[in-house]
């Protein structure tokens, strides 16, 4: 739920899915969390020859850590999303693997900015995508399912109509000019 992905709560009563975006999908500081609490039981267990030591309240401790991390990634993730939405449609947010920072996507008309950056230096764009809105996709999802799927779980998409292609991509996933989740034709015989 609070990754890009999200999570379908509510289904199979409705296909919207839930996401915050503030978590990065596989997020470094939990693992950095979870392997420091181990080795320092670990540690306070050789050093009593065996002896133990009260491990729950490390693991606890390394909870505790994990909860304070998801409210302060949220909290900074929730003021740059409400500054986003005063200039854009619609909106949303990815988290980086460093703390703190996220793409923020935002869509206005046919137009997806993707602006990185943090609550506290700003956010700066780093590419603008351009969306074919009046393309007919009618087709595509006879064609390719999954791009109806994608259509219908992603906040918004990224409609491609060239020469070559018909397809439609979650801009959240954009990286390197280009999306792993892209469903799409070829336009060769149409």
């Amino acid at each position: 739920m609070f990754n890009a992905w999200g999570t379908g709560y509510l289904e199979p009563f409705s296909a919207e899915r839930v996401t915050f975006g503030t978590i990065p999908i596989v997020d470094l500081t939990f693992w950095a969390l979870m392997l420091g609490g181990w080795l320092v039981v670990r540690y306070r267990r050789r050093r009593r020859q065996g002896a133990g030591g009260p491990a729950h309240r490390v693991y606890r401790f390394v909870w505790l850590l994990m909860v304070l991390h998801v409210a302060v990634q949220s909290a900074q993730g929730y003021m740059l999303y409400q500054q986003a939405s005063e200039r854009y449609e619609q909106v949303a947010l990815s988290a980086d693997f460093i703390p703190g920072v996220f793409t923020v996507i935002g869509k206005s008309g046919a137009t997806v900015d993707l602006a990185r950056g943090t609550w506290w230096t700003g956010v700066t764009t780093q590419t603008q995508l351009h969306s074919q809105e009046t393309a007919d996709l009618t087709q595509l999802f006879e064609t390719n399912p999954k791009a109806k799927t994608l259509q219908e779980w992603s906040p918004f998409v990224v409609v491609v109509d060239d020469e070559k292609r018909l397809g439609v991509y979650d801009p959240r996933f954009y990286r390197n000019g280009q999306s792993f989740l892209f469903e799409f034709m070829e336009k060769s015989g149409l």
